[in-house]
């Protein structure tokens, strides 16, 4: 096939499409025959710089790539949650663990490459990419996730239905805090607000803008920006030159509305949507949702919850975590577990546990969090992305006071329910109980143990310092300006040295200096 464009129908066949993208001059390797974790590593597809890609084998003999990370990846929640959306339009993440230290992540592998470097017709980019391609960041955006990284080479060909997804999430974060440590996506793909501002100003919005360059570079084979330097890529931003000549009304109308240097006037899903029902363009997710609903309505009896109808879990872990007075009540009343029983007698047995829970909170917290099993969680009406984001907002807010939400947490021992559900190791769940019995006098001494043991390194940060030994600390007593007795005292009132000291294997030494100062008191 000479031509670079393809019509509809042609995009399995096209020359321009180069499968097995990550393998080029991989297949004639030997075999490696090492495992990590139930994989069995056949050779190196391609080595990046944060990461290397193998080919590997389930025992079935299921190939998949992995991704063996060089270090720790500081989005892991953010793939523990993409791993749990099941859709067609984002591409699986089969498994995620650590080997050897280092984070891995295993995805399907995909003979038929990405489109990295494909040109296509405007009919297949309006029939195809446009829709799935919506779809795909529509699912991420609402369940709070931004990809940061949307370009052609990270979206897949799927030949058997010729259809798309969306994968490659190295750098994927939530949307809330979605500033991180390392990189913020390609630069000839950026929206001008992240190319000017880093992965701070990333947002929905910045993952549309994206799409627009994407759907430019699929066009003519190429982003705009592909050879500029970074202030050249700023300059052309700036002059608004991105938009290709002979690009057709229909298309040119989507790619001004997506590329808008302005992100508060760039258009979203509700936007490409509005411009597809415009030109008669066959939304099929859509159709296919509303067809999905139309079916479960029929089969399940809903639940109404403060006026309108709930008819899956998900559903009704959204509602309830968000209304906590309103589940706590229904749960008292035995409203959920009718509800329950239509999908699985266990729901139904685990609800009516937890209705016996004398502190309807403990009961209601066990349900939503058993039932989702994820890292996420609701608590009082806030929703936490994970165990240790509910510590740091905890502790934020002084919320570790007797009465507060904090403490009552850990003194009714819902962290071990957190940790079981979670498949956590039993010490982890051992030493639960632990910071659960502290938390009982103690919350905010619980909570900066339960802070300090998450860390990977025994590290005490400080007035904006991070110390790693005793010596270290003493130094910048020495050292630091204003009066030392009163840096001593707060050090010494200091919950977080006392947690730090545990962490370190020096636990009595503060104890030991206080029974000192007794002693000389008396």
């Amino acid at each position: 096939m000479d031509e670079r464009t393809l019509r509809p129908g042609e995009l399995k066949d096209a020359a321009t499409l180069r499968p097995g993208h990550f393998i080029a001059g991989a297949s004639s390797q030997e075999s490696l025959n090492q495992s990590v974790g139930k994989w069995t590593l056949v050779r190196v597809l391609e080595t990046r710089e944060h990461c290397t890609l193998y080919l590997a084998r389930s025992s079935t003999q299921e190939n998949a790539v992995l991704k063996l990370y060089n270090g720790p990846q500081s989005n892991l929640p953010a793939l523990k949650k993409i791993s749990r959306l099941q859709d067609s339009r984002l591409m699986p993440i089969l498994d995620l663990g650590t080997h050897e230290g280092k984070p891995y992540e295993v995805a399907p592998y995909m003979e038929e490459g990405t489109l990295e470097g494909a040109v296509l017709s405007d009919d297949v980019i309006m029939n195809v990419i446009v829709p799935q391609l919506t779809h795909a960041l529509s699912v991420l955006h609402n369940n709070q996730l931004l990809h940061n990284d949307v370009k052609p080479s990270n979206i897949f060909w799927i030949r058997k239905n010729e259809s798309i997804a969306l994968g490659d999430f190295d750098i994927a974060s939530p949307v809330r805090g979605a500033k991180t440590d390392g990189p913020c996506g390609t630069p000839e793909y950026m929206a001008p607000e992240v190319l000017a501002s880093g992965s701070s100003e990333a947002s929905p919005a910045s993952d549309f803008c994206s799409m627009g360059i994407t759907l430019i570079s699929l066009l003519s084979g190429a982003s705009p920006l592909h050879g500029k330097t970074e202030m050249q890529q700023r300059r052309a931003w700036m002059r608004g030159s991105l938009m290709p000549e002979n690009v057709s009304a229909k298309l040119g109308t989507l790619i001004s509305g997506l590329i808008t240097n302005e992100p508060g006037q760039r258009m979203g899903a509700a936007g490409v949507r509005q411009w597809m029902k415009t030109y008669r363009i066959a939304d099929t997710e859509i159709q296919l949702h509303e067809t999905k609903q139309i079916t479960k309505k029929t089969m399940i009896q809903a639940l109404w919850f403060d006026h309108h109808p709930i008819c899956d879990i998900a559903e009704l872990i959204e509602e309830c975590g968000k209304n906590w007075e309103l589940g706590c009540f229904m749960l008292e009343q035995k409203q959920l577990s009718p509800f329950l029983r239509q999908f699985d007698l266990r729901h139904y047995e685990l609800c009516s546990e937890c209705e016996k829970a004398f502190d309807k909170s403990e009961g209601l917290f066990r349900l939503l969090h058993t039932l989702s099993c994820s890292d996420d969680f609701y608590w009082y009406g806030e929703h936490f992305d994970s165990i240790e984001d509910f510590v740091n907002r905890m502790l934020d807010t002084d919320n570790i006071y007797a009465g507060g939400t904090g403490a009552h947490f850990l003194r009714a021992g819902m962290l071990g329910i957190y940790l079981s559900n979670m498949r956590a190791a039993q010490s982890a769940i051992d030493q639960a109980e632990r910071f659960c019995q502290t938390a009982q006098h103690h919350p905010e001494l619980a909570m900066t143990q339960l802070l300090q043991s998450m860390g990977s390194k025994p590290e005490l940060k400080w007035k904006d310092q991070v110390f790693h030994t005793l010596p270290e600390l003493a130094n910048w007593l020495i050292h630091v300006d204003g009066s030392l007795d009163e840096h001593v005292q707060q050090l010494y009132d200091s919950m977080r040295l006392d947690a730090w000291l545990s962490f370190i294997g020096e636990g009595t030494l503060l104890n030991d200096v206080r029974n000192e100062m007794k002693g000389i008191t008396l």
